[in-house]
């Protein structure tokens, strides 16, 4: 369930906690819980996030630089370009 979206525009820093699921289609820095009840974090074409992202399940299409801990389903887009550790 996807209650958040962070828009293609916006730019976002500091560290997040989101008890369910988010979108991301802009820019993060700054470490990302989500799911904390239950939820999957998407990160479209046009995102970058510079910083961990943190929980159940994740779809990742854009740029993440930083480390990526998921502990359920993870699924990786060819457009997908990840700089850290990945663990699932």
């Amino acid at each position: 369930r996807i209650t958040t979206v962070i828009g293609e525009k916006s730019i976002m820093r500091g560290d997040f906690v989101y008890e369910e699921g988010l979108k991301i289609d802009g820019f993060v820095q700054g470490t990302i819980e989500f799911g904390t009840d239950d939820g999957m974090c998407i990160v479209s074409k046009t995102a970058t996030v510079e910083g961990n992202i943190q929980g159940p399940r994740a779809l990742i299409l854009g740029t993440i630089e930083g480390d990526l801990m998921i502990t359920g389903t993870l699924v990786v887009a060819p457009s997908a370009t990840i700089t850290g550790n990945v663990q699932y």
